[in-house]
C-alpha cells in the first residue's frame, strides 16, 4: 500500500465511524480497514496493563482461541514478548513508532522465544506488525496486524506510520470512550469500588477460584479475599453470586454472553 493510499484511508475511517456508538462495531470497522489496507490475515486489538496484570484481546475476524484465553496467555508471557519488551524500553517522546517482529528480534531469536513459539506463531501471527495508539505507565493499547507467509515490507511499515496518528486520535475520541460503559463507571465511583476490586470480582464472576485469581494476578490469596470482602461490603451483598449479579445489574461488570441455542 502506498503512503498516499494510507493518507486517503485516514479520513475514510473517520467518515465510517461517524455516529458509531457501539464498541464492537467501532472495532470491526477499524479492523476491517487495516485488514484490507495492509493485506492482513487477521487484526488484533490489544490493551495491556502490566501493573494491574490485566489484558484484553479482540481478534477480527474471530477465530481460534477465545480472546480471554489469549489475554491470559499474553499476560503469562508478557515479560518474554519481544514487542512488549521493545515498547517498554522505548523512551521516545509521544507514541512509540509502529514496528514489526523482525525489527525487534532475529528469526533465530524468535524461534527460541516462548511468546512467539507458544502464542504468536500457533495463532497465525508468524509475522506481526504492531501499531501503538495509547501509552500508559505500565502498558497501553495497540493494533496488531498479522500474517502467515509473507513478511511485512518497508512500504507496509511506512503505511502503518502514516495511519498511526488517526488511529491514535480515534482511540482517544472514540475507542477509549467506548471501552467502558459510562453508567458502570459512575456506579463504580459512587460505590467507592477500586479498579482492582472490580477486576478481582470480574474474574471470580467468570468462574475462577480465589486461588486461580491470585495466581493470575500474582497476588496472595489473602489479598484476593480482602478485595472480595471490600467489594461485597460496598455492593451490600454477602456472597460472590449476589455481589456479581448486583455488579452486573449496575453495569460495573459486563453481562455474561449468551450461548447460542
Amino acid at each position: 500500500m502506498s503512503d498516499a493510499r494510507a493518507w486517503q484511508a485516514a479520513p475514510d475511517l473517520v467518515d465510517l465511524l461517524d455516529g458509531v456508538v457501539d464498541r464492537d462495531r467501532h472495532l470491526r470497522v477499524v479492523a476491517g480497514a487495516l485488514t484490507d489496507l495492509l493485506c492482513a490475515d487477521f487484526v488484533g486489538r490489544v490493551a495491556l496493563d502490566l501493573r494491574d496484570r490485566s489484558a484484553e484481546v479482540r481478534r477480527h475476524p474471530q477465530g481460534g482461541r477465545s480472546g480471554d484465553d489469549v489475554a491470559r496467555h499474553l499476560l503469562a508471557l508478557a515479560g518474554d514478548h519481544p514487542v512488549v519488551r521493545s515498547l517498554r524500553a522505548d523512551r521516545s517522546r509521544g507514541l512509540p513508532a509502529p514496528r514489526r517482529l523482525s525489527d525487534v528480534a532475529t528469526r533465530a531469536e524468535l524461534l527460541r522465544n516462548a511468546a512467539y513459539v507458544e502464542l504468536l506463531r500457533p495463532g497465525g501471527a508468524e509475522h506481526q506488525m504492531t501499531i501503538p495508539t495509547a501509552r500508559t505507565g505500565a502498558g497501553g493499547r495497540v493494533w496488531t496486524v498479522n500474517r502467515s507467509g509473507a513478511e511485512f515490507s518497508d512500504r507496509d511499515l511506512a503505511s502503518a506510520r502514516a495511519l498511526q496518528p488517526v488511529l491514535a486520535l480515534l482511540d482517544r475520541t472514540v475507542g477509549a470512550h467506548l471501552a467502558a460503559a459510562p453508567d458502570g463507571v459512575a456506579a463504580r465511583e459512587e460505590l467507592g469500588l477500586t479498579a482492582r476490586e472490580v477486576q478481582v470480582l470480574g474474574h471470580v464472576g467468570s468462574g475462577l477460584t480465589a486461588d486461580a485469581v491470585a495466581r493470575l494476578l500474582r497476588i496472595s490469596d489473602r489479598t484476593v479475599h480482602k478485595h472480595l470482602e471490600n467489594a461485597y461490603r460496598k455492593l451490600d451483598r454477602h456472597d460472590r453470586l449476589l455481589a456479581v449479579d448486583r455488579a452486573r445489574e449496575l453495569g460495573v461488570l459486563p453481562q455474561p454472553r449468551r450461548r447460542a441455542p
